[in-house]
């Protein structure tokens, strides 16, 4: 009877609003049980495997659930869906160019790992690789800068190059400018050169000066060292060689004097030929001489003499055969005579010499053959050429050289041995 009434009413009710749409529920039977309650139908929920209630995909959508629906599923706006994106009513998959933050991005449609584009400068990052060529410091992308310690902007190499300072030897490079005054050469900068056409190194202009070769009149210097010239003048160039520049240049086989100079170079400057030398002078082996001896005996003073042989136990050092007296006592070998036995004669600066005068006391011991030689250093004698040779001298003779000797250093030396010990009382040499 409750029924038919029911189901009267709502006959009435549908003919009064035939718009409105009247929905018939279930009828539950019973479970026969005695408490008489009946099962009825369960509520929607967002975790039943259905689409139901106000959810607009299965168990999803943000009005219904509070959980965004996965792409393909129904959406009635972008809230509903978790990558914020609803079109024609159904939720869409994040994409690089959709203008929203999704699928990983660290901004929008940029950074993260979809493939998407870098972040430009200010936008947000997790890490240095979501921005595009600067750093990411403070989960924000920093524009490229020549102290991030990375290869970015148009840096050649890392933080140099480009805009940035030069590149130091052996980093990559596109141009020369990109290196610290040296040479990009096969994409990388190459060490400083004397010819790489660059002012670098100790060099006082390009390729010239400081270790490398000196510079031609008119170019930068330093000093006179940088010049071929030897002059580096007040304006810090080359200067032209002059006679009064006090640096020996140009034709000058001395510091301002020769033929070409107003000044004659004096005795025992260095020359070239006669007429460089002042009058009386002539050039021999490239110095200045008197062409006429003095005969006047060099002082000794502060000479030193050393010998291949002494006797120690005679108290014979070669220094008294050098001090100018003849009565003092002598050198003597202590050996027979043999060809090399030397004596030596350091007269601590260059002198020239007409004459050379030995005594001995004791003629039995005078040299059976020498050899007299001079040198400007204390080399390797046997390189140098004896002025004399060959000669057996008398127990007290000047012997007049064949040649003017000139030299810092004097070498008698015997070329033939005898039974008897080399003995030398006093050695002159004169001018």
């Amino acid at each position: 009877m409750k029924r038919a009434a029911a189901l009267f009413s709502l006959a009435w009710f549908s003919a009064c609003f035939p718009d409105y749409k009247v929905t018939e529920q279930p009828v539950v039977v019973g479970d026969g049980g005695e408490s008489g309650t009946g099962n009825m139908p369960a509520e929607p929920s967002c975790n039943d495997g259905q689409k139901n209630g106000s959810e607009t995909g299965i168990d999803c959508g943000m009005t219904a659930c509070g959980v965004g629906c996965d792409p393909g599923m129904g959406c009635m706006g972008d809230i509903d869906c978790k990558v914020g994106l609803c079109a024609s009513m159904v939720c869409q998959a994040a994409s690089c160019s959709d203008g929203l933050v999704n699928g990983g991005e660290t901004d929008k449609d940029c950074g993260g790992d979809m493939g998407c584009d870098r972040c430009k400068p200010g936008s947000r990052c997790s890490m240095t690789s979501d921005c595009d060529g600067g750093a990411c410091v403070n989960g924000q992308c920093k524009a490229p800068s020549c102290k991030d310690e990375l290869l970015n902007g148009d840096e050649t190499d890392q933080d140099c190059g480009g805009s940035c300072n030069p590149c130091g030897v052996g980093k990559i490079c596109t141009e020369t400018k990109d290196c610290d005054a040296t040479l990009c050469a096969k994409g990388k900068c190459q060490p400083a050169a004397c010819d790489d056409k660059l002012l670098n190194q100790d060099e006082s202009a390009a390729d010239c000066g400081g270790s490398c070769s000196a510079c031609d009149d008119g170019v930068d210097c330093n000093s006179g060292t940088d010049c071929k010239s030897g002059v580096c003048g007040t304006n810090k160039t080359c200067s032209q060689p002059s006679c009064t520049d006090k640096v020996k240049n140009g034709k000058e086989p001395s510091v301002d004097c020769g033929i070409d100079c107003p000044s004659k170079c004096k005795t025992l400057d260095a020359c070239n030929l006669d007429n460089d030398c002042v009058s009386g002078d002539e050039c021999v082996d490239a110095r200045c001489v008197p062409k006429v001896p003095t005969n006047k005996a060099l002082s000794p003073l502060g000479w030193v003499a050393t010998a291949s042989h002494t006797f120690s136990a005679a108290n014979s050092p070669p220094s008294l055969a050098i001090d100018g007296n003849n009565d003092t006592g002598d050198w003597i070998t202590g050996a027979t005579q043999e060809a090399g036995m030397w004596f030596d004669i350091d007269m601590k600066k260059t002198q020239y010499v007409f004459s050379v005068e030995l005594v001995n006391n004791d003629a039995p011991d005078t040299a059976a053959e020498i050899e007299i030689a001079f040198a400007d250093t204390d080399t390797d004698w046997a390189t140098v050429e004896p002025v004399l040779s060959g000669y057996s001298p008398s127990a007290k003779e000047v012997i007049k050289l064949p040649k003017v000797g000139i030299g810092r250093y004097v070498r008698i030396t015997l070329t033939q041995g005898k039974n008897n010990w080399w003995r030398l009382d006093e050695v002159r040499l004169l001018q």
